[in-house]
């Protein structure tokens, strides 16, 4: 395994945590997708850090945050003490501290588990994929990969659920992990293990469970990708669409394929950035472009209703509805002028996409 080098912009903020660490007696760990993508080469933004004591307390992340906001004069953070956790924002950061923990679920109407300490063992089997389980020491760099799948798993492009007796039991108590492994597996271009696979086909059905901002906030990922329209017919073979957008099972498949086949013929022309007020604007045309094409099949869709039960903002259901105007007047005069005849269906694409960006940018 190539040599981990943490990205220059975090060199302060790990220091400081490990200096805190050091001078309180807390071990401190990099844990999550964070390493992932340092071994695989990938920008990275989250930063989760794992905290404990000699003791083992679930409040030990709260507890070192505290220390650790008064030693460096922090005033923007929050603590979550149900779960044990805390959020810092420093340098344009968002730092999350969290202590080593099982969960526990009673509620069979909750992703909300109820949490005790634990040890890193227990942290991890309690984690949803291999590729996310690894922790990275800060005392001394070393890599703990408590699965045995973890950097292996990374290595050959897999997404696996952490081993355990009931697969699908992880998805019925977090559903919200089949929308992550779907995504995951577009942004990072990982495979899907079968038996993961066969696993969320299982649990599709208590998505329903989760409350439907996060449902949102989880598709916005996905719609920021290159490789949005993988993750649309994943959801569809699974049947996860028709439990999120349960209108889109009026049509037919032949007609699903045609709007799969126009709406990645408009997606490909908007390429991912890092710049984050453009991804947000990326969504809005994706959205708008996914509204024309449905309502060309059907007059009578409306998408505006299914944002209205995502909780979108009135301001960007707003936008939305004035982009897919646009997308539609620009079409039909591109029709009306004949342009059709003398470029290809893709490049009509192209140069409609083209104007609306530089209408909505």
């Amino acid at each position: 395994m190539k040599k981990i080098i943490i990205p220059k912009r975090f060199y302060e903020i790990i220091d400081k945590i490990l200096i805190t660490s050091i001078e309180y007696y807390f071990d401190s760990y990099i844990v999550g997708g964070f390493i992932r993508d340092l071994i695989i080469g990938r920008d990275t933004n989250d930063l989760d850090i794992l905290i404990c004591s000699k003791k083992r307390n679930i409040l030990d992340a709260i507890n070192f945050t505290n220390i650790f906001v008064k030693k460096y004069r922090i005033k923007k953070f929050v603590s979550f003490y149900n779960f044990g956790t805390s959020k810092i924002y420093i340098n344009e950061h968002e730092v999350e501290f969290i202590a080593p923990r099982k969960e526990k679920y009673n509620n069979v109407n909750s992703r909300n588990p109820i949490v005790s300490s634990a040890s890193l063992k227990e942290d991890t089997f309690r984690r949803d994929f291999t590729i996310n389980s690894l922790f990275l020491r800060l005392q001394d760099m070393k890599i703990f990969d408590l699965t045995r799948y973890g950097l292996k798993d990374i290595n050959n492009k897999i997404i696996r659920l952490i081993s355990c007796t009931n697969l699908e039991k992880k998805f019925t108590q977090d559903p919200l992990r089949i929308l992550r492994a779907i995504r995951q597996s577009v942004q990072l271009g990982f495979y899907i293990e079968q038996r993961t696979y066969n696993a969320m086909k299982i649990a599709v059905k208590r998505i329903k469970i989760v409350p439907i901002n996060h449902i949102r906030d989880e598709l916005n990922k996905i719609l920021i990708e290159n490789t949005t329209i993988k993750a649309i017919k994943i959801m569809g073979n699974i049947k996860l669409l028709s439990q999120i957008f349960p209108e889109f099972e009026d049509f037919d498949n032949s007609t699903k394929i045609l709007v799969y086949r126009n709406i990645n013929g408009s997606f490909k022309y908007l390429p991912k950035t890092k710049n984050k007020n453009i991804n947000k604007k990326n969504i809005i045309l994706k959205i708008a472009i996914l509204q024309y094409f449905l309502k060309k099949i059907n007059n009578n869709y409306k998408l505006i209703t299914v944002l209205k039960r995502f909780k979108y903002s009135r301001k960007t259901i707003n936008k939305i509805t004035l982009v897919e105007s646009n997308f539609n007047r620009i079409s039909s005069y591109m029709a009306n002028i004949k342009l059709q005849t003398s470029i290809n269906k893709n490049n009509k694409f192209h140069l409609i996409v083209q104007i609306l960006k530089k209408f909505l940018f």
